[in-house]
């Protein structure tokens, strides 16, 4: 065999090798986030702003609540024999998996008006000696451990664990979804996430899932990459080791340049950032928060959301944010969405929000960051990629 023919074979290999990798593609629909539900319901601004205040104290597991109050992106799954469908978001600051149970109260709002797992109605169902229990503001998220099967996208997964709960806090009664499928890179109350059962049952090759938003949605590749999704190359970071593991970056800078090239830095001393893929918010500290809001001349609403002018969206400066010594730009349409609210009309708001919680430094990168820059996770490896979206 020739040198140039040996080149023509490993080529072909590496293709048919790339062609029969094994990956599950999941597609989002797009929803309004509880927040904005409320906003949309007449619930007054200052209302909302009081129930999330008062939701706080004393509660140090309230950012887990807050970040169901941004959740937006969804798709549908069924669980047991036959399928009972439910409709989850895939959220990688979640570790545990959940959906509702048909033995919630019945004088639960939050509970009744969602789909719930009935286990009786599923020859498949396996009861595990297990209970959930994860406090969320003033209440708790608490159940029941299963095991069933799990259909996604048509695809079975057996013996998939998952906690049916019984109990769900008030407040998601404004949230559009039935449950949760956590993607963090680790796991509690001895629910073990989708990703491992997949590969333990071949139908993914890799351990490494990627997410694709848009305004209406997005998509999720378990198991690889969507190249149709994006350009060039990807750019990897390692995670910041943690107690337990997260999908945390080391962030450089995060800084805006406006008028006559005035520069503010709001991460001067590098910080860390958490990739969030629940829904299209940027969250932040506080402090850090309010000067990017006073920068672009933002003017608060309600829940820590604030509204600018969509006249001047086009103006808006660019926020760049660094790991690694790599800029990655974002523009005022990235940070920035129209909502309809009933009551008021449109209105453009920021995605950049406060973690409620004001001892929480940490910066979380929702969809307005992986809208632009396609976002790989592995799991192997513990990295993360980015490569620009398109």
């Amino acid at each position: 065999m020739t040198f140039f023919s040996t080149l023509i074979f490993c080529a072909v290999l590496a293709c048919n090798h790339a062609a029969t990798n094994k990956i599950l593609p999941i597609q989002f629909k797009r929803m309004d986030s509880p927040l904005t539900s409320m906003l949309q319901e007449n619930v007054h601004p200052n209302v909302v702003t009081a129930v999330l205040n008062d939701e706080t104290k004393n509660n140090s597991s309230f950012p887990l609540t807050y970040n169901f109050m941004n959740n937006e992106y969804y798709t549908e799954i069924y669980l047991g024999r036959p399928g009972q469908k439910f409709l989850v978001s895939f959220d990688t600051t979640w570790g545990d998996s959940w959906v509702p149970s048909s033995s919630c109260s019945t004088w639960s709002i939050a509970c009744k008006m969602r789909n719930k797992y009935n286990e009786k109605k599923s020859s498949s169902s396996i009861k595990t000696p297990f209970n959930f229990r994860v406090s969320l503001g003033s209440s708790d998220l608490a159940g029941e451990i299963f095991y069933d099967l799990l259909n996604l996208n048509g695809i079975n997964v057996t013996g998939q664990m998952f906690a049916a709960t019984t109990e769900i806090p008030w407040i998601f009664v404004f949230s559009s979804f039935d449950g949760v499928f956590g993607m963090s890179l680790s796991y509690y109350n001895k629910i073990i996430p989708v990703m491992w059962n997949l590969k333990k049952q071949k139908i993914i090759d890799q351990m490494v899932f990627s997410f694709y938003f848009h305004k209406d949605g997005g998509s999720m590749v378990l198991g690889g990459v969507d190249p149709a999704h994006y350009k060039g190359n990807f750019t990897y970071l390692e995670v910041v080791k943690s107690d337990p593991p997260q999908w945390k970056l080391q962030v450089d800078s995060i800084s805006l340049t406006g008028s006559k090239n005035v520069t503010i830095n709001v991460c001067k001393s590098g910080c860390k950032a958490i990739m969030s893929t629940g829904g299209s918010q940027i969250n932040g500290p506080s402090k850090e928060i309010a000067i990017i809001h006073k920068f672009i001349k933002a003017k608060a609403l309600a829940g820590g959301r604030y509204l600018v002018s969509c006249s001047e969206v086009p103006k808006l400066p660019n926020i760049t944010i660094s790991f690694g010594n790599t800029p990655y730009v974002l523009q005022g349409q990235d940070y920035i969405e129209e909502v309809k609210i009933r009551w008021i009309g449109p209105k453009c708001l920021s995605l950049f929000t406060n973690n409620y919680d004001d001892k929480d430094d940490l910066w979380y990168l929702g969809g307005a960051f992986m809208s632009r820059y396609y976002t790989t996770f592995d799991m192997s490896n513990g990295r993360i990629g980015f490569a620009t979206a398109k």
